[in-house]
């Protein structure tokens, strides 16, 4: 999926749709993704879905790297 078409495609669900998606997902430094997880730890949940959005499959390949690396030994 071309990250900039879903990008346009929440900019036309509206204003509210945008931010309750954005409550929901994980973006930004590793400590802040780190808390955002941990949030959902702290209420029962067991399991996580995550989705990268990159633009070259190198980017992909970095992303996953440092979620490994950075941010699932705090929850190991």
């Amino acid at each position: 999926a071309d990250m900039w078409k879903y990008a346009g495609y929440m900019h036309d669900q509206g204003e509210a749709a945008t931010a309750a998606h954005s409550a929901m997902v994980a973006i930004g430094t590793e400590d802040a993704i780190r808390e955002n997880i941990r949030s959902y730890v702290d209420a029962g949940a067991d399991h996580i879905d995550v989705t990268f959005i990159y633009p070259t499959y190198a980017s992909l390949v970095r992303q996953i790297d440092l979620f490994a690396a950075r941010v699932l030994p705090a929850f190991r």
